[in-house]
């Protein structure tokens, strides 16, 4: 798991190197400091500077003396897929225009930030499938940059923005920026049902040929077909894959990963919650994945606590099922526009919402697990495989009425690909809802907010958000508010959190 900061200034405006520190100080969780770069070699200044954070030996570092060029991959991915094409984005580095090859050579590549030193200036490429999250705030000082915002909140940036996937920059050494490309998906002739089944099965398999030669992993487990499928596919390739579920006592997912974990014949870790454990674990992932939005939190919980387990087993690597739902119809919603407005119209909304998925799903699972000091990884985001998804009539995902009615096209991927069949046809069910977090949450506030012990379930259910925006303010997360609040509080848990997070 790693994590990388940087900036560039303008001369004389910032001490680059103490910034940089106290940048990567936030994203100590992510691992130790494996490089700090600042190309005073080069015709650059010294205000100038990165540090790569580093868990596991995943970055790959590569450099040319004859061009004086440092390139720098902080991937899971990409370790084995350096080629010969980065030698000539190498030798291309005092050309401006170099930022179009980059962009082609690097937006395939899964899970990776790219940063490229040269004389003229820094490249920055973010793959096209958003796994791995990036964030850039532009000042009047110059341009800084974070695999996590708490990097950027702790000198004082608020005005902060997503990377986007499958983009490059230039940036010069004075701090401006020269010139942006963004890739677009390709649009992929339509072909038969059949070959599209074969095609996506090809590119699924490449997605888990990455993890070849890593023996150990967990794999965020909740019974469904998209969880069921990575699973099934990665005791392929790995000798010791785990599934890990998060639950209540009388959840469904208690049982659901029970039956689907004795199918599988595949080892299951319980990790059972309560609401004090709850109530507890809040602070940690409201600041893990730097947000208080209550949705987002609920889903979080679950994904951090296995993640939490996973570290104390010695698991390094967690799997996630994120992605079908978004690229072949998963949700009610979806059925919806498709019976009302047609299939094209559900086409472009599919395209709009993998667009978003990067910062409204990917970058919050990704952090709750690697607060824990582990990697996340998304097989389903395969930059072919979502070109080809996308580009696939939603009439062969949705069917009204039918058995099952959501992502056809994808459980008959899933059969196809030897998932047995009860995994296949398992129905739908929100994450926040089926591990009993949403419920649970509302519990522990009530036994935990002495206001609310009075009030009925509706109105605290209304008062749960301002909770959690007063928490995450202690903590330190730039949040908008009405100026509402809540009596009877106890925040001691929250100053725990913060002296040891110091």
């Amino acid at each position: 798991m790693t994590g990388i900061v940087g900036c560039i200034c303008k001369q004389g405006k910032i001490d680059t190197s103490k910034t940089t520190d106290a940048m990567a100080q936030k994203l100590s969780h992510r691992g130790k400091y494996i490089s700090k770069y600042s190309p005073d070699i080069y015709d650059g200044p010294e205000e100038t500077s990165i540090i790569i954070v580093n868990h596991t030996p995943v970055a790959e570092f590569k450099s040319s003396k004859e061009t004086d060029v440092l390139l720098i991959v902080d991937s899971i991915a990409a370790t084995n897929a350096l080629t010969e094409e980065m030698d000539i984005v190498l030798k291309k580095h005092d050309d401006v225009d170099s930022i179009l090859w980059t962009n082609h050579v690097f937006k395939n590549l899964l899970a990776t930030n790219v940063a490229i030193f040269s004389k003229s200036g820094l490249i920055l490429t973010r793959s096209i499938d958003g796994q791995k999250p990036l964030y850039i705030s532009k000042s009047r000082e110059g341009i800084f940059f974070a695999t996590e915002r708490k990097g950027l909140w702790s000198i004082g940036l608020n005005e902060i923005e997503p990377f986007v996937p499958g983009s490059s920059m230039f940036i010069t050494y004075t701090g401006d920026v020269k010139k942006t490309v963004t890739a677009a998906r390709p649009i992929i002739e339509r072909i038969s049902k059949r070959d599209t089944i074969l095609e996506l099965r090809k590119y699924l398999g490449s997605s888990f040929s990455y993890l070849e030669g890593i023996s150990k992993c967990g794999i965020l487990f909740s019974g469904g077909v998209d969880s069921s499928l990575v699973a099934h596919l990665a005791k392929r390739v790995m000798k010791e894959p785990y599934l890990f579920t998060t639950c209540t006592e009388t959840s469904h997912d208690r049982k659901a990963t029970r039956d689907a974990s004795e199918i599988l014949n595949m080892e299951l870790v319980e990790v059972l919650l309560d609401s004090e454990v709850l109530w507890q674990t809040l602070p940690s992932v409201i600041y893990a994945i730097e947000t208080t939005n209550r949705m987002d939190v609920e889903i979080a919980l679950p994904f951090f606590l296995a993640a939490q387990e996973a570290k104390e087993q010695g698991i390094t690597l967690m799997l996630s099922g994120q992605g079908p739902d978004e690229l072949f119809g998963g949700y009610a919603k979806h059925v919806d526009l498709f019976i009302e407005h047609g299939s094209k119209a559900l086409d472009v909304e599919l395209a709009r919402e993998v667009t978003i998925t990067h910062e409204a799903n990917i970058a919050r699972d990704e952090k709750a697990v690697a607060f824990n000091g582990i990697e996340a990884y998304f097989p389903f985001l395969e930059n072919h495989f979502v070109n080809l998804a996308l580009s696939t009539t939603s009439e062969w995902k949705i069917n009204p009425g039918g058995i099952p009615e959501r992502k056809v096209l994808f459980r008959e991927l899933a059969t196809d690909m030897g998932l047995p069949k009860k995994l296949v046809n398992v129905p739908k069910r929100a994450t926040q809802y089926s591990s009993g977090t949403s419920k649970l949450l509302r519990k522990s506030m009530i036994q935990n907010v002495e206001s609310f012990k009075t009030m009925t379930r509706k109105l605290v259910s209304m008062k749960i958000q301002t909770v959690l925006d007063m928490m995450g303010l202690e903590l330190g997360i730039p949040i908008s508010t009405e100026g509402d609040t809540v009596s009877g509080i106890n925040m001691e848990f929250v100053e725990a959190f913060r002296k040891r997070e110091n």
